[in-house]
């Protein structure tokens, strides 16, 4: 059975981090790994959220390709999510490390828009979801 309040939750969170990320477009004042840590946990969040809207308990990992791997498993093939892999260091590595030593600059813009984007269609599948469970009820 879906699990609506922690997908709630779990998307709540997301939000915050969300608006994290909208202030730190200056790469001068707010590091890489600052930046792409909140966007691992965006993306992070939205895909344990959407695995509770498929009755899937999800694990605890930050690693972002085990919870696509999940997702996919549920039938959800071909999602645009393959993008977020690389995030899954930001949770751990960088958090330790330098980004800049190891990689090219991150495009903030288009990570912003992606997060956005993925915590939208999340967010859409809940209110869905749940429409869906009060007129069943």
């Amino acid at each position: 059975m879906e699990d609506f309040e922690t997908a709630r939750t779990l998307l709540s969170a997301a939000k915050r981090d969300l608006r994290a990320l909208c202030g730190m477009t200056d790469a001068d004042t707010f590091a890489a790994e600052i930046f792409g840590f909140h966007t691992q946990q965006v993306v992070e969040k939205c895909l344990k959220a959407w695995l509770c809207l498929k009755a899937i308990e999800y694990p605890k990992t930050h690693n972002i390709r085990h919870l696509i791997v999940l997702l996919e498993q549920t039938g959800e093939k071909d999602a645009g999510l393959w993008e977020f892999v690389g995030l899954s260091a930001f949770a751990v590595q960088f958090r330790y490390e330098t980004y800049e030593l190891f990689d090219e600059p991150l495009d903030r813009k288009e990570l912003m828009h992606s997060a956005k984007h993925l915590y939208s269609r999340v967010k859409h599948l809940l209110e869905e979801a749940a429409s869906l469970d009060e007129r069943a009820t």
